[in-house]
């Protein structure tokens, strides 16, 4: 079963919650609009992909929207008085054309503040591009787009996830669609030497033909999770030993050889009780465990646990169950000093406009479920496709839809805080 189009789709101090404009509710978790897409024809729309954040800014991308309408990168700077609106500023416009189409995912920032990311569609041969923004050398100027890579189907086609920065400034990211075998590709995209261009090369090509090939997953939805030694984790939507998808680790050539390592350390179920069709990606946890969530069979949040002998299987048990019709579409976000787990469901909550939950890591029991926040679908937005953003004690996101219009079906969504 395929989802591949589905998502086209702690007291603060008082300082922070005044400039924020957010403040704790006794006995209930309430969400603050920060800002409403789509307020303009030509304003960033129906945000698919998780925020990013500097010291003053929230920044994301759209899917839809932008001058040209389809879709742009923004930035929502906070007020500098207590009490007064953010701020968007459009940074850049696809035009549809060469430089991409259609943004899907995260962006990346690295540590001079240029942006990375990808467009799922445009691009010379319409299967979208890897690109970069810099900011402008004096303040207010615009930002300057370059493009990095348009994929062309034997090297990975339509990159619906963003990308990842290793520390020597390689981007790795994965495709659904393209490579060898055309079901979904990892790569990465390699820095210029001096006045040369970026170099992508795949490292690995999935397959969905009968046999091993296809048992260790196909069209990778999400990207994938960078560990300090440099090896890659994520999921695939499908295939698999049991065609629900799997969890996957890509390990760099050991001394000697060229060729990335790939191993499935999990292979769901597809229509099992655990949940399948993984389309976020898997983050990492106290003692080595990775944490995740499917999609499918109403969706599940897994904890998958590194073996005590170096070769050893992983464990995988599932920590929760979402209630029905909740949908798990982007990455968990942990708190490393609590060890708590933040999540949206795109279709869950009370008014199955999606919600927002956490899970408490237990004390010699079970995971403690709480639903912090149900979407209304009005003017607080609808459909959070996206995982959440953990920065200075305040969760921030998006929602697919709503706001502006304050109806569930359309709008352009929202970005918004909660402080869980």
């Amino acid at each position: 079963m395929h989802f591949r189009h589905t998502r086209l789709k702690i007291v603060l101090l008082a300082a922070l919650f005044a400039v924020v404009g957010l403040a704790p509710q006794a006995g209930a978790q309430s969400i603050k609009v920060l800002y409403a897409l789509g307020a303009t024809s030509t304003d960033a729309a129906s945000p698919l992909g998780a925020l990013i954040a500097d010291k003053t800014s929230l920044y994301g991308t759209a899917n839809i929207g932008g001058e040209f309408g389809y879709g742009a990168v923004f930035q929502l700077t906070k007020p500098a008085s207590p009490g007064a609106p953010w701020t968007e500023t459009i940074l850049y416009s696809f035009t549809g054309g060469a430089d991409g189409s259609r943004p899907f995912d995260t962006l990346a920032m690295d540590s001079t503040g240029v942006l990375y990311g990808t467009t799922a569609l445009g691009g010379a041969s319409g299967d979208g591009v890897v690109f970069k923004l810099a900011p402008p050398a004096i303040s207010g100027g615009a930002w300057s787009y370059s493009l990095i890579h348009t994929f062309a189907g034997a090297d990975g086609a339509t990159p619906y996830a963003g990308v990842v920065i290793h520390r020597n400034g390689v981007l790795y990211g994965t495709t659904i669609a393209g490579g060898k075998y055309g079901v979904g590709t990892v790569y990465e995209v390699v820095p210029p030497t001096a006045g040369g261009a970026w170099t992508e090369n795949v490292l690995w090509s999935f397959s969905n033909a009968q046999g091993t090939p296809a048992a260790r997953g196909c069209e990778p939805y999400a990207g994938v999770t960078l560990s300090p030694q440099g090896t890659l984790y994520g999921t695939t939507q499908a295939c698999g030993a049991n065609n629900g998808g799997v969890v996957y680790r890509l390990a760099p050539p050991a001394p000697g050889q060229s060729n990335w390592s790939q191993a499935v350390l999990h292979s769901f179920v597809a229509g099992g009780a655990e949940g399948y069709a993984p389309m976020g990606g898997v983050i990492f946890g106290r003692n080595r465990a990775l944490f995740g969530c499917t999609n499918a069979g109403n969706g599940s949040v897994f904890e998958l646990s590194p073996p005590a002998i170096e070769g050893g299987a992983w464990t995988e048990q599932v920590i929760a169950s979402l209630p029905s019709y909740s949908y798990c579409q982007g990455n968990l976000t942990i708190d490393p000093a609590s060890g708590a787990i933040y999540g949206t469901a795109s279709l869950g909550g009370a008014n199955n406009a999606g919600n927002i939950f956490s899970l408490t890591p237990p004390s010699g029991g079970a995971w403690s479920f709480t639903d912090l926040y149900d979407f209304t679908g009005n003017a607080d937005g609808a459909f959070p496709y996206a995982g959440l953003l953990l920065r200075g004690g305040v969760l921030y996101g998006t929602t697919n839809a709503g706001g502006n219009s304050n109806f569930v079906t359309s709008g352009g969504g929202t970005i918004f805080g909660l402080v869980p």
